[in-house]
């Protein structure tokens, strides 16, 4: 039942980043041209000691819900300061309980031209199509101030956005969801 829940792409998200592609108007290949934070923010003690992604002190979420059979989705505002072609999305996820081999097997992306909340329009992508790439765990865990809990590996799942025609997503310079 996990995996299946997995396959779904049920996780925490805790950020997402674009990547450029080869041949990219903007910048070298495989920079990020939009990027949140840094989710570790913990480095490992001594090698071979976890790191950790440590929430701070007046915190209290751990991260946000992302069901998809259950239709429940994350999204977050980007702003592109130049035009872009994006070849693959990194997102960084963990599911509770998990061992550190990753589990994942979907991603469904869409972008939209402004809040989806309030009805903005898809731009590009869709809710059907898995652009599901690969997943690895990252070395770090998600974790309360002060804990060195090990239940939450975060897994960097990598998403394709190429299709057979297109090397990767062009966007323009603007604000995307």
């Amino acid at each position: 039942m996990r995996r299946q829940l997995v396959s779904c792409l049920t996780c925490l998200i805790l950020l997402l980043t674009l990547i450029l592609v080869p041949g990219s108007p903007v910048q070298a290949a495989g920079v990020a041209v939009y990027d949140t934070a840094s989710y570790c923010n913990v480095p490992a003690a001594n090698p071979g000691d976890p790191a950790y992604s440590e929430m701070a002190v007046e915190q209290f979420v751990l991260g946000f819900g992302c069901q998809y059979v259950s239709g429940i989705r994350l999204a977050e505002t980007f702003i592109l300061d130049e035009e872009a072609t994006i070849g693959s999305v990194e997102l960084f996820a963990y599911l509770t309980g998990s061992s550190t081999t990753p589990s994942f097997t979907g991603a469904y992306l869409a972008i939209y031209d402004g809040n989806p909340a309030d009805g903005a329009s898809i731009l590009w992508g869709d809710m059907v199509t898995n652009r599901f790439e690969s997943a690895v765990f990252t070395g770090c865990y998600r974790v309360m101030h002060g804990s060195t809990d090990t239940q939450r590996p975060i897994m960097k799942i990598v998403a394709d956005v190429s299709t057979e025609s297109s090397p990767g997503l062009e966007l323009a310079a603007g604000t995307y969801w």
